[in-house]
Parts: structure tokens; C-alpha cells; sequence
């Protein structure tokens, strides 16, 4: 029977209207799973930012903010000369990237932008500081006959909640046997002392990471913590009680930055900089140098990498005149060192405020041959990792 031929018995009046509706549906099936599988095999990848609703969870473009102190730009408003900077990431393969602005009413038409693009680490875009690390320095540390370590500040002992949370801080070396005299001169804080900001600690079927003193967060995934940049090796068993000293922050996505206390090493130099209040610290001391690298692998990353800059001027169309966009090529961008991505927008104009009302960076994988040769061998090691085949 063919496909055209009813399932039913009509009258030969409306036969005509039949066949011409069930083509129709045919044609409009076969081009709806065609174009939606254009999508899939070439996937265009927005991240955007609606200024009208700065507080949205469907934001993917990340803290817009100024690039002189740092300060939230999340009402759009970028004024004469000044620069607004976000960030991004993602792990996927594109062709290239396309940015584009939407003004708002009330911003003039004569708006001067231009849009720069760099990749690395998230936290890896932080400025260094001009003060590095050089020397290893520790309170005053005591251990008692039962193994208890102790940090004094304050005026007071602070309990280490474990041998491993003291081992994450300082060598065994560093503490003294704690006399009963000054078990007696200082009082106990309540308060314990965990892991070194930084570390990855495993507990139950989740690895969380350890921001400060008193917050850990947890991995979406284990792609996620990969994309940030560290190891599994690193990853240290925590018990229940370890765990339990900390509050516990949001779950860590795609995008994220690394915590206070990550390490990061410069391919180029071979410099080591370390996280510290939104920083990139020097670590200039032999000893401090030895004592975190015996804890923790570095992050490679490299300093003239994440200063190569892709730019664009973003241009109008006749029809979307408040619609500012161009292009940029993705290769032209180094990969080897991180996925994250940091958008600045500069007000070139010296008096002209600008007024955004949205931002969205697309990753646009285009319509060719070897994009989808790459596509059908991700499909196809996928199916052979899924039945334990290596590719």
C-alpha cells in the first residue's frame, strides 16, 4: 500500500484535499527532523546576560563587572572610556564566536564598542600581586600526647579537626609538643580549623571543594572538575566530621572560579602563583614551594596565553539597528590551557555613556565537512566507551 493511500475509505470529492494534507505532513515532518538534527550535529552554544533581570537563573554570561575596581555592572550601564568585563566557559568544540549587543532606548546610536576575547583558567585572569609569598609563615602550633593538633590565635587554641587538616596546612615539623602550662595560659575555642582553602576532599558519593574557612562546594560532575583544572589524584578522604565544620555552597557548574589557595604553575616561566584574595600570589619561598607541591599538583597554565585577545568591532544591521554584532575566529584563540573565556566590552567614546539592555556570546559550530566527520567520531567512541571499548 503506499503512504499516500488512506486508512480509511473517503469520498473521492475530498480525496484530492487528502492526499495534498498527508504530502504536507510528510514535508513538514521530514524537514523538522532535518533541521533539528542540523542543530544537533552543528550546535550553536549562547551564553547571554539580560540586564532588565540581573538576577536570573537563565544568565549564562557570569558577573559582568568593571575592569578599574571590580564593581558589578549588572544594570548595562557603561560609561565613557570605561571597560565591562564576564566570563563564560565551555568545554565544547566550535568554529567560531559571535558577539552581540542590545542597546536600549535610551542609548545613543552612535554607540563606539569594541569587544575583546581571551581564554584560560577562570581564576587565572586575576591580576598578580606585587607582593609574593616568601616565606613560609605559621602561628604558633602545638601537638598534644594525643595527636591533637593545635593552632594558636587570637589569644586562644584552635583545634585542628584532624591530622590530615593539619597535614594539608603545615609540615609535622612545625608543631611543638603543647606543655600544660600553656594548655592553661590560652582558653579552647569552639571554632576547629579544616583543610587548607583549595583542597578536594571525597566524602560519601560526592568531592567537594574547599573555598575558605568555613565553605566547601560541591562538583556538578566530575567533567566539571576536570574543566577547572584539577586532579582526582589530589582528591583526599574526609570523614563525616571533617566534613561536618563546613557550611556547604552551591553546586559548582561550568564556569566557576577556582578557590583561594589553588596553585598554579606558568608554563613559561615556571613561576607558581598561588590564589589568594583575588589575586595571583607569587610563590617565592624554596620552603612553602616544596611543602604545596608535595600536597597538590599544579595547574599548568601560561601568562601569554591568557594575553592573547581576539578583537571586533561590533557593527549594526539595517534592520536591527540596536543590535550590535560581529565575528571572531576561534583558532586564533590558544586551547591547550583552560576553557574558560573572558569577554571585555570598551566604551571607546570619552562622554558617550552606553546603555546595554542584553549580551549573548555565541560558540557556533559551522556547516562543514570536518565538523561533521568530528561529530560522528565522538557518536562513535561513545558507543564503544559505553561497551568497554577503547577507542
Amino acid at each position: 500500500m503506499s503512504f499516500l493511500e488512506p486508512f480509511f475509505p473517503i469520498a473521492k470529492t475530498e480525496r484530492t484535499f487528502y492526499l495534498i494534507g498527508r504530502a504536507s505532513l510528510y514535508v513538514i515532518s521530514i524537514s523538522l527532523v532535518f533541521f533539528w538534527s542540523l542543530r544537533i550535529i552543528f550546535p550553536t552554544i549562547p551564553f547571554s546576560f539580560d540586564f532588565n533581570a540581573p538576577q536570573s537563573t537563565k544568565n549564562t554570561f557570569l558577573h559582568p563587572r568593571s575592569t578599574t575596581d571590580q564593581s558589578p555592572l549588572t544594570n548595562g550601564k557603561i560609561a565613557g572610556k570605561q571597560t565591562l568585563i564576564g566570563n563564560f566557559e565551555s568545554p565544547q568544540t566550535f568554529s567560531r564566536i559571535r558577539v552581540s549587543f542590545t542597546l536600549t532606548n535610551k542609548s545613543p546610536d552612535n554607540a563606539r564598542l569594541k569587544a575583546s576575547l581571551s581564554r584560560s583558567y577562570r581564576s587565572f585572569f586575576l591580576p598578580i600581586d606585587e607582593t609574593p609569598l616568601a616565606s613560609f609563615e605559621h602561628p604558633p602550633l602545638y601537638r598534644d600526647t594525643t595527636n591533637t593538633y593545635y593552632a594558636e590565635t587570637d589569644g586562644v587554641l584552635k583545634r585542628f579537626v584532624s591530622t590530615e587538616a593539619y597535614l594539608s596546612r603545615y609540615p609535622e615539623s612545625f608543631a611543638l609538643p603543647l606543655a600544660t602550662s600553656t594548655a592553661r595560659s590560652f582558653p579552647l575555642s569552639d571554632e576547629w580549623i579544616g583543610f587548607r582553602p583549595g583542597s578536594l576532599l571525597a566524602f560519601a558519593d560526592g568531592v567537594f571543594l574547599v573555598m575558605d574557612e568555613h565553605e566547601i562546594r560541591p562538583f556538578g560532575n566530575p567533567a566539571i572538575l576536570l574543566s577547572m583544572g584539577y586532579r582526582f589524584d589530589d582528591v583526599i578522604q574526609a570523614h563525616e566530621e571533617e566534613i561536618g565544620i563546613y557550611e556547604r555552597g552551591r553546586v559548582l557548574s561550568f564556569g566557576a572560579p577556582q578557590s583561594d589557595g589553588t596553585l598554579f604553575q606558568d608554563q613559561d616561566s615556571g613561576a607558581y602563583l598561588l590564589v589568594n584574595g583575588k589575586k595571583l600570589q607569587p610563590i617565592t619561598s624554596p620552603e612553602y614551594r616544596k611543602f604545596i607541591l608535595e600536597k597538590t599538583s599544579p595547574i599548568i597554565a601560561s601568562l601569554s596565553s591568557r594575553n592573547v585577545t581576539l578583537s571586533c568591532v561590533p557593527i549594526s544591521s539595517w534592520f536591527h539597528r540596536r543590535t550590535l554584532t560581529c565575528d571572531m575566529p576561534k583558532n586564533a584563540l590558544p586551547s591547550e590551557f583552560g576553557s574558560a573565556f573572558q569577554l571585555s566590552l570598551k566604551n571607546n567614546a570619552p562622554d558617550i555613556p552606553v546603555d546595554l539592555e542584553a549580551i549573548t556570546i555565541s560558540l557556533v559550530t559551522d556547516r562543514t565537512q570536518s565538523n561533521f566527520t568530528l561529530f560522528t567520531h565522538q557518536i562513535f567512541s561513545r558507543l564503544l566507551n559505553r561497551f568497554g571499548q577503547n577507542t
